[in-house]
């Protein structure tokens, strides 16, 4: 994982968009929560998965309100990284093992 913190608000503005968006809720400079709500509002078709320690079942459900494809807490296995991965880049729905 790459620190990012400005670029997560330039999705559209490159020549290539992003398939797919891994994001921390704590980021250097800003909140996730918040750059989950303008990816969602301008980009509604690019999938945001949420990695974080964070446990907080109100972040959680403000998180896939506001347009999370899904939620992995730290330590997350890599495998059911693949599999959200594969599912959100195949736009198939994803229930947490």
């Amino acid at each position: 994982m790459a620190d990012i913190a400005p670029s997560p608000l330039r999705l559209g503005r490159d020549r290539e968009r992003a398939d797919l968006v891994l994001l921390d809720v704590n980021m250097p400079g800003m909140n996730g929560l918040e750059v989950l709500k303008h990816i969602s509002d301008q980009y509604p078709d690019v999938p945001v998965i949420m990695v974080t320690a964070l446990t907080d079942d109100v972040a959680v459900s403000a998180a896939m309100r506001d347009g999370a494809y899904a939620w992995l807490g730290k330590p997350f296995d890599i495998n059911e990284l693949g599999h959200v991965v594969d599912a959100a880049l195949n736009r198939r729905p994803y229930r947490t093992r």
